[in-house]
Order: C-alpha cells, then structure tokens, then sequence
C-alpha cells in the first residue's frame, strides 16, 4: 500500500459534496456543491465545472464555468449514461433537475424538475440508474423515502413510483441489480438496514424481498452490486466469482462483501443475506466507485469521509479469506474532513476526490 500521488487540485466557493469527469469531454469535471446558512437556514448550491489538463501535471484545476442554484443545494450528480449532455442533480427540496449542458459553452440550461419526495422540505440524498436501462434511475429521500423515475430523451422525467416507504431514518443510497437480481433494488439507510425490493411489486407488501439489520453496526451509506456500470457508462465491475456478491459500507468504517446466495447455493431470491468477508478501512465509506477502462480492472475508489479514500482491489472468491479486498494506494493528503465525492478519468489513469469542510477537489495518480 503507497500513497497516492496528487498531480491537481483547487479550492471551491461553496463545499463539494459530489462529482464526475465528464465521458466524453474527458478532462472536465462536473461538481456539485452544498450550503447550508446557519443564520437563515436556506440552502443554496451550484453546478461547477473544472478543466484538468493531464499534459500539465502540478497545474491547478481550472474553474471554467459555474452555475448557482440560489434555491436550493445539491446533494449528488450524475450524467445519463445515454446522454453525455445531460445532467441530474439531486436537490434539497425533494427534487431531481435534468439541465442540458452545451459541450461548446458548458451553459447549463434547466430542461425539468420533478418532485420525487411528497414534502419538498425532504432532500434528495442520491441519484442511481439502472445497468441494464440507463433511462430508469432511483432517488434515496432523507425521510427514508426511496422514489424510481424514468426519464425521457428531453430529460423529462416521469415518477413511477414516487416516496416509496423504506426506511425508518434516511436513505442514503440505492443500487439496482443485474442479470438474475435485475428486478432488485437495493436501498441502505441510516436505520442501519440493507433491503432488497422487488421492482415488479412496490406498491404490494411483497415489494420488500428481504431486509437486514445484521450486516453493519452504523447506517448504510454504500452499496456495489456485481455488474454495476462505471460512472462514464462503459464498463461492468465483474470481478472474478462474484455474481452473487454484493458490497456495502457504513458508517462503522466498514467495506463488507454480502453473500446473496441461500443454502443450496442459488442466488438469493427470498433469503437475507451474511456477511462473507470485511475489512475496517478506518473512515465511513461513503461510496464506492468502481473502475472505469480496462486498465483499472476491477479496481474501486472508496470515499472514506474523515479520512481521505482508498484504491482497493477485490480479492478473487477463491482467495477470499476475512478481507474482501487488498488496499492499493491511500488518498489523505489534502483531505482532512469529509470525502463524499470520487470519480475514475474514463482513462483510468487517475482519481478526481472531493472533501466537504476542505472545499477541495483533488486529482491524484491512480497507478
């Protein structure tokens, strides 16, 4: 294990909760920002984007273009994985805005906001779309609410299943299954609870295939299933064994790998899950991003919160033995508190890292 090496950064106006290199335009990074005012207790935001130039290594981040969203904050932000140039931002008053981004100016222009919570107090705490469809995409809900949204070539969005109860305290991520789990949404909440819904029954009590309250001592912040897409849509983390594997992490500092199979070895349809195998990486693990080209394999950045992140890489199921994964390269320096954001160039050969109370974002070296 080595630490990484930073080769840019920059400091924010407002602090970055969330961030993306862009997949095609792939030296520009899309952040999105949060404010809370104490004295008013407003929230505003923005949608910023930075130029890193990998043919100047040491130079700093370039702010290019920002966008201010005076109404509201932004809690996550994700590219279509069918539209380079439209973006999602999950907002902090329960909704989801599409904006179309010009590639030549970078102008965002708002194309539709849709209420995704039943209270627009609630805020939208993630964004996640579906491997297998990236025109269907779930939103957690701070009130524990899970809603599922389609979304249209002009980025209009349409709720199919809106404020879904899941949750006893906030939801902080979802992640949808592949292959024989494709019907399986995956939700993980503060209430320290991991469940699988069935998305062909959500509005039936049937809808909870099963929940657990088991696997973490702190509320579920994180979750990687097998075959999940990069988040510049090209490639599947497969790694070796692991299609009935599912990886989650917590606020107990935990990366754990979840066995999904029941007794006779079949993936699990109607069966909790147990732990297989974790490994205590010494910060919450906020998200888990996995790679994205083939020259990262299936390695996965991993945002520790109060302390920096890691590079891991999986163990094969054969060589799996208390740990799921084997730390490559620490991300520390720079980052003193709070890392929510993490994303692979669509290279691979770099990691771009954003930490709360810092206001910085941070490129290092991934190799």
């Amino acid at each position: 294990m080595t630490d990484a090496k930073i080769v840019a950064r920059a400091i924010t106006e407002l602090p970055p909760c969330a961030l993306q290199f862009h997949p095609v335009d792939t030296s520009l990074l899309v952040l999105g920002t949060y404010k809370l005012e104490e004295a008013t207790k407003t929230r505003h935001g923005s949608i910023d984007f930075y130029r890193f130039d990998p043919a100047n290594p040491g130079a700093p981040l370039t702010l290019v273009r920002s966008h201010a969203t005076p109404g509201s904050s932004i809690l996550d932000v994700k590219i279509s994985q069918t539209d380079p140039w439209l973006l999602f931002t999950a907002q902090s008053t329960g909704s989801v805005i599409a904006w179309r981004l010009d590639p030549e100016t970078l102008a965002v222009t708002a194309q539709t906001e849709s209420q995704v919570a039943d209270d627009p107090a609630v805020l939208v705490l993630s964004i996640s779309f579906q491997p297998q469809d990236g025109t269907v995409f779930s939103a957690t809900l701070s009130d524990g609410g899970v809603s599922v949204c389609k979304v249209a070539a002009d980025g209009t969005i349409t709720v199919l299943k809106q404020a879904l109860t899941a949750h006893g305290a906030e939801a902080w991520i979802s992640a949808f299954g592949i292959g024989d789990l494709g019907n399986t949404l995956f939700t993980g909440g503060d209430d320290s609870t991991l469940i699988a819904h069935d998305l062909r029954e959500l509005d039936t009590p049937a809808g909870a295939v099963w929940q657990s309250r088991r696997l973490h001592s702190g509320g579920i912040t994180s979750i990687l299933p097998y075959g999940a897409v990069s988040t510049a849509g090209v490639r599947a983390w497969t790694p070796a064994g692991s299609a009935h594997r599912l990886w989650t992490g917590g606020y107990d500092d935990c990366l754990k790998s979840i066995d999904l199979r029941m007794v006779n070895n079949t993936l699990a349809a109607y069966s909790p899950p147990r732990v297989q195998s974790e490994m205590n990486l010494g910060g919450g693990v906020w998200r888990l991003v996995p790679g994205s080209s083939d020259t990262t394999g299936d390695r996965v950045v991993v945002c520790c919160m109060y302390d920096g992140g890691r590079i891991v890489e999986p163990f094969a199921e054969s060589e799996e033995a208390e740990e799921p994964a084997t730390v490559v390269k620490t991300i520390r320096e720079g980052h003193t508190s709070m890392v929510y954001g993490a994303d692979w160039s669509p290279d691979g050969k770099y990691v771009a890292t954003c930490s709360f109370y810092d206001k910085a974002v941070q490129v290092w070296e991934s190799t």
